[in-house]
């Protein structure tokens, strides 16, 4: 019955004697009946789960009772459509929710206890963000919003949450633990306790993985005192159990292979099964990578290719293709995860995308090959950082797309590397056993993975333009009312950064009406959700960009940087709103802003992260004194103030001194991406330092350093171009290529431009589209997919600046001409 949908069997059962009374309406995910009677914002609701097959039976007893005693409530939308929520990958907390139920408050107890008694002995997934009302039925329930309230939390920024008395609030998303506000009562008593000892044996000492599967846990036997993992199966959830049990017949089969953990137990507790398993200790190499950096070609790269290609013929000589070697899976110098490992030819489905090759992805047999070009991929990552194009929309993509960034980060030297992920089985095999052996050499003719030529800009430019103007309606402005987008006005994430980037466009035929719409869109955000002040995430951006559109109403607040938490960066604070009231030509509001960061007393800086080797938050143009030190350099060239111009010329060799440090960081092993980005890094205090040597000028003792410390950051910038990943303005390549070209501006010098145009080159290699028809963003998977900070807006500006390099910026007094 996979095709079994809801909606018409509710219209069915509503029909006649309800039809007064209750509204049914569906989207691809949920079938909703609703009496005409408002819902309270907030409450406890019920969950009913269920496995996909049991949907229709299960609605045959439950919609007939919910209506009789007048329930309003939603059950998903088919067999299909709660097949995939329970699946568990895309959005784990809804796991098993196959009907949700909106009592009102004085009948939750009543009517949790008889769905209990109705459903007894019936099964379904664990619904993780919620406690069960009885052990033995799938019933459960939260405290939760019945209706998104969005409010502004920390620094301005937006999050549903449930108001309580006073000034409380609750975060209400769901997530993978219960949690229930502390000014209401369970309604069904206390929770009942854990058990002490999993399986009579084991305890749990911390977590290593959460998810709707299964956790993963670190704990110790209490029979011995060694140090084990234990992992759960949760039922019902995707085929969990089967792989846990594959897992167990494979770790049975490979005994005695070292570099993989032992079996020592498999034992059931309730519905979910444990399998416990020696612990090879250690972070995994994700997460060594992520924070430590990449390896390159080190003796640490080659000693761990050694080790691990050894293992994978290892497996392969007991009968056993892994199926997932993945940075994940790789603990210490050993592999572990062997859930879809195959043995004597069976598995279960499935495989990690952009590592597992796309015959894997399609169900095709497991071969040898498969572990081959993983490990290729897995290794690539521990040389490069970059993570494999996830999302293929051709077969090979995400291998092609690896082999082009290796080849351009590491060149011949890698060659094995090539060969595993050549797509040629026995290429890949021959590598594979010539790594075992301990060679990294090439392995036979290259297949010409030279430099890529650049993208033609002015075609690419179109294409993201066209992304823009067909999404923005759909995913913005006719975003549902519940939906963040809808009520997003800002410039780092909203219409107003799409609005400010298209105003120059206006060519385009398309984009006229759309800003308009935007115009629209932001005017009714604004007035639905008023934000605190801010240039990126609050009203100031917003008022920019109303401005430039012509709106008379589009007045600064009569005190530009009041807010219940004042800080002093760009981002949302003081800086940011200063930088705003000068474009906007409000020069009297910009000086209100520029003496409250003149005060005396520490700055207050909105930085949320701590340093690391290669960043300084508390320098970044984003979240530091980088930010604050462009406004003051914005209005000293607006209005030439000596005290403001001596004040700025002191903390620009305050930056400098920081960013000479920061420049030898960034090219340290263990630097990571973030040390050159917008927001963090040297292209946002390259940017402040350019700026500097332009209005200060390098006539005077110590100026010259700026420029010097400036172009030395653009060179690490285009150093880490072939390493980096991000494609936004904010954190990735987008920011990067624009401050290239401001340095190309400034200098003259063409190599500046040419390192932006290998901006370009690398995004086409992190494109998970094929080459004439580019994706660089994931449009469902990414939030914001189309805003200037971390999506397609933002490489838009980067690009319009690259096929015209004396384009102005986005935020630049010269924009206000541009049109």
């Amino acid at each position: 019955m996979t095709g079994w949908l809801s909606a018409p069997y509710v219209r069915e059962q509503v029909a006649g004697a309800y039809d007064h009374e209750y509204t049914v309406a569906g989207t691809p995910e949920w079938t909703y009946a609703r009496r005409d009677v408002p819902l309270p914002a907030h409450g406890w609701k019920l969950h009913v789960s269920a496995r996909a097959g049991d949907l229709p039976d299960l609605a045959a007893v439950l919609v007939p009772y919910l209506l009789a005693e007048r329930h309003d409530f939603k059950l998903a939308a088919g067999t299909a459509a709660l097949a995939a929520m329970n699946d568990g990958y895309e959005h784990p907390a809804t796991v098993g929710k196959a009907f949700t139920v909106y009592p009102e408050p004085d009948r939750v107890r009543t009517l949790g206890l008889a769905l209990a008694r109705m459903l007894r002995g019936r099964i379904g997934p664990r619904v993780l963000s919620d406690r069960r009302v009885a052990a033995d039925a799938p019933v459960y329930y939260r405290y939760g919003p019945f209706v998104n309230q969005w409010f502004a939390g920390a620094r301005g920024v937006l999050a549903v949450q449930i108001p309580g008395p006073g000034d409380a609030r609750f975060d209400a998303i769901a997530t993978l633990h219960y949690r229930q506000p502390d000014w209401v009562s369970d309604p069904f008593g206390p929770a009942p306790a854990a058990p002490q000892l999993l399986g009579g044996r084991y305890t749990v000492d911390d977590g290593i993985i959460r998810s709707a599967h299964g956790d993963v846990l670190r704990g110790r036997d209490t029979a011995t005192g060694d140090r084990v993992v234990i992992k759960q199966a949760r039922a019902y959830v995707g085929e969990a159990r089967l792989r846990l049990r594959n897992e167990r017949r494979v770790l049975g089969a490979l005994d005695g292979v070292g570099g993989v953990p032992r079996f020592l137990d498999h034992f059931a507790h309730g519905d979910d099964e444990f399998l416990v398993s020696t612990d090879l200790g250690g972070d995994n190499l994700q997460t060594r990578i992520m924070t430590g950096g990449a390896l390159g070609l080190s003796p640490a790269f080659t000693r761990l290719a050694h080790e691990l290609a050894g293992i994978v013929c290892a497996l392969h000589d007991r009968d056993v293709i892994m199926r997932d070697v993945t940075p994940r899976n790789v603990v210490g110098t050993g592999l572990v995860d062997f859930g879809i490992a195959a043995l004597h030819g069976l598995h279960p489905r499935g495989g990690t995308h952009g590592f597992a090759p796309s015959r894997q992805m399609r169900g095709a047999p497991a071969v040898p090959e498969d572990d081959a070009h993983a490990l290729g991929m897995t290794l690539a990552f521990a040389a490069t950082g970059l993570v494999p194009v996830i999302v293929e929309t051709e077969d090979g993509l995400s291998a092609a797309r690896m082999r082009s960034s290796v080849t351009a980060l590491l060149g011949p030297s890698a060659g094995v590397l090539l060969d595993l992920i050549s797509g040629d089985g026995p290429v890949a095999l021959a590598a594979l056993r010539a790594l075992a052996a301990g060679s990294l050499s090439l392995t036979g003719p290259r297949r010409g993975y030279g430099r890529r030529p650049c993208p033609d800009v002015p075609a690419l430019r179109r294409h993201v333009l066209r992304v823009v103007c067909e999404q923005a309606p759909g995913r913005v402005l006719d975003a549902p009312e519940s939906a963040y987008a809808s009520f997003d006005a800002t410039l780092y994430t909203g219409s107003a950064g799409l609005g400010l980037e298209l105003l120059h466009h206006r060519e385009f035929p398309a984009v006229p009406p759309l800003l308009d719409r935007l115009f629209e869109h932001a005017g009714r955000a604004a007035r639905r959700f008023p934000r605190p002040p801010g240039l990126h995430l609050g009203s100031t951006g917003t008022l920019l960009f109303r401005a430039r559109m012509g709106d008379p109403d589009a007045a600064a607040p009569a005190t530009p940087f009041d807010a219940a938490d004042p800080h002093d960066d760009i981002i949302s604070g003081i800086a940011g709103c200063g930088i705003g009231h000068l474009l906007r030509g409000d020069h009297a509001a910009a000086r209100a802003c520029v003496d409250a960061l003149l005060r005396p007393g520490p700055m207050r800086l909105s930085v949320t992260d701590t340093p690391s080797p290669s960043t300084e938050p508390a320098s970044s143009y984003a979240h530091g004194t980088a930010g604050v030190l462009d406004l003051l350099l914005e209005y000293v060239a607006a209005t030439g103030d000596p005290a403001v111009r001596t004040e700025a010329r002191h903390r620009a060799g305050v930056l400098a001194h920081t960013a000479a440090d920061l420049i030898v960081r960034a090219r340290r092993r263990g630097a990571v991406p973030l040390a050159v980005s917008w927001c963090q890094g040297l292209a946002g205090i390259g940017r402040a330092l350019l700026h500097a040597t332009t209005v200060l000028g390098a006539g005077e003792r110590g100026d010259a350093r700026f420029a010097e410390l400036a172009l030395a950051a653009a060179e690490v910038c285009a150093e880490w171009v072939p390493r980096m990943q991000n494609p936004g303005q904010c954190c990735g390549l987008a920011g990067v290529g624009t401050y290239l070209i401001d340095c190309a501006r400034h200098t003259g010098d063409g190599r500046w431009l040419d390192a932006a145009h290998d901006v370009a080159r690398q995004l086409m290699r992190r494109s998970h589209g094929p080459d004439d028809a580019p994706r660089f963003v994931d449009l469902d998977r990414q939030d914001a997919p189309l805003s200037w900070s971390a999506g397609y807006t933002g490489i838009l500006t980067f690009l319009r600046r690259l096929d015209d390099p004396a384009a102005p910026g986005l935020l630049e007094p010269s924009a206000l001409l541009a049109e």
